[in-house]
């Protein structure tokens, strides 16, 4: 009898935990209404209206649908987290890479509605495509890879400091994705001058890439191929493989269009491809199997 009082006991308790997961996880629609809401949803309508010319209307369809459905898809998988959280099926590792994950995608959703609420025709223009680049939720729920990920710094006073220069990189982005560069890059120095990076290599590989991301949009080459390639011996040193494969991959696309250095470009190209093929990323992937096509029209082939 007292055994089964115990077990009773015990499922109950696990019940109630299960049970508590949806109260305890409410809030995430408020959370992400924060940053995309009706307000700020006709703030970006405005500003598209007025900058898009005879295409804003389309623009601005396509812009509302990708950013509702990113939210949608944003709130739904953080739900989802606290959910499995709660109720014991995943642990407080894997949940905290995903809250971390998470709480970057919407950082840069927030950073990218704040430019297009103030864009100008030129933003609006790259207005759907920076959407369509928003970062994809969908890795926040590949455990494998989250788990694969890079340790945090030692120090905790140290991690707040990098997660807030990451912070800063993902606005950067958002910059970059508009086609403002100089703002990306104004962005990025600070970064890559701070103590977090020389503290915490790989965030500095981290800013390396994305300073050279900013410069080869801009279409300067010799800057671009040079953070690339530091970028590449930071994340190399640091088993960052993720910025080891992109700094390789767009340092192909650097020297083969930009620098019109096609011939050079393409022996390196077998190690580029093992860096990416390593990261098992879809996106990466995708990314390089362009650059090789760039490579043969500049060689010639």
């Amino acid at each position: 009898t007292a055994l089964v009082g115990v077990i009773g006991a015990g499922w109950g308790l696990a019940a109630r935990t299960f049970m508590a997961g949806p109260e305890l996880c409410r809030g995430s629609d408020a959370e992400l209404a924060e940053v995309w809401n009706e307000a700020r949803g006709e703030a970006v309508r405005t500003a598209v209206m007025a900058g898009g010319g005879a295409n804003a209307g389309d623009t601005w369809s396509r812009v509302k649908a990708g950013l509702d459905a990113y939210a949608g898809e944003w709130t739904a998988m953080r739900q989802e987290a606290c959910e499995t959280h709660a109720a014991g099926r995943q642990s407080d590792e894997l949940f905290d890479r995903r809250m971390a994950c998470l709480d970057g995608r919407r950082e840069h959703l927030d950073e990218l509605v704040g430019i297009l609420a103030g864009a100008d025709a030129g933003v609006v223009d790259n207005a759907a495509t920076a959407v369509a680049m928003l970062p994809a939720i969908s890795r926040c729920d590949d455990s494998e890879a989250l788990l694969a990920s890079l340790p945090p710094a030692d120090d905790p006073q140290l991690e707040q400091t990098v997660a807030r220069d990451r912070s800063v990189l993902a606005r950067a982005q958002a910059h970059e994705d508009v086609g403002q560069y100089a703002e990306s890059l104004a962005l990025v120095n600070p970064v890559l001058a701070g103590e977090a990076a020389a503290g915490y290599r790989p965030l500095l590989a981290e800013a390396l890439l994305q300073r050279g991301s900013a410069h080869m949009w801009a279409g300067d080459g010799e800057a671009a191929h040079r953070y690339f390639e530091q970028a590449l011996y930071a994340a190399l040193a640091t088993g960052h493989a993720p910025v080891a494969a992109r700094a390789a991959s767009r340092d192909l696309f650097v020297r083969g269009e930009l620098q019109r250095q096609a011939d050079q470009a393409l022996a390196d190209k077998p190690p580029a491809e093992a860096l990416v093929e390593h990261t098992g990323d879809p996106l990466i992937r995708g990314e390089f199997l362009n650059n090789p096509g760039v490579l043969a029209v500049a060689a010639g082939i």
